[in-house]
């Protein structure tokens, strides 16, 4: 069976703010049921691609895909948690435990494998492996992380500054 094209950002140019262009040499091509990291140097424009790029795009999507979005900030994640209905009796458990919680209620929804996870650098409020458990098998897993090693099973979204405004941003492939 081939593989189910989630999203194409095509070859070009996307200005963030006045002063953060980020090039695409080749059209980002992401796929349901892969595993994205996102890495490059602080500033680069990883977390502003996120939130501004991804997260809308996956948005006007047709059919809608069941999106996860994690912010980089926990405190905002932590007030996002405590206003849902869904975590009622849960303050006394930490961000991880209840994000655990939400990844099961999903399935109480009725939401099949095929959601969209996009973290923020889990790194600020649990390990980067156990956000990486937290997907189902079928789900896709977009991530921003500093995280120094090779993240097994990942293909890998490199940000390289080009010059203090430009950022170039390409899938790395490796070997498997």
């Amino acid at each position: 069976m081939a593989d189910r094209l989630l999203l194409e950002i095509p070859r070009g140019r996307v200005r963030l703010y006045r002063k953060l262009e980020l090039r695409f040499p080749e059209a980002l091509s992401l796929y349901h049921g892969y595993r994205y990291w996102i890495t490059g140097d602080n500033g680069a424009g990883k977390s502003s691609f996120l939130r501004h790029v991804l997260l809308p795009a996956l948005q006007v999507l047709k059919p809608s895909p069941h999106l996860s979005y994690i912010p980089q900030d926990p405190q905002a994640l932590a007030l996002v948690l405590r206003a849902g209905r869904l975590l009622a009796g849960e303050s006394g458990a930490d961000l991880s435990e209840q994000l655990d919680h939400l990844a099961t209620l999903r399935l109480h929804d009725g939401v099949e494998a095929g959601c969209v996870w996009l973290q923020d650098e889990p790194e600020s409020y649990e390990s980067v492996e156990h956000a990486c458990a937290r997907p189902a098998v079928g789900d896709t897993l977009i991530l921003v992380s500093h995280a120094v090693r090779v993240l097994s099973g990942f293909e890998e979204i490199l940000f390289r500054r080009l010059e203090p405004e430009v950022v170039e941003v390409a899938l790395r492939r490796r070997d498997t």
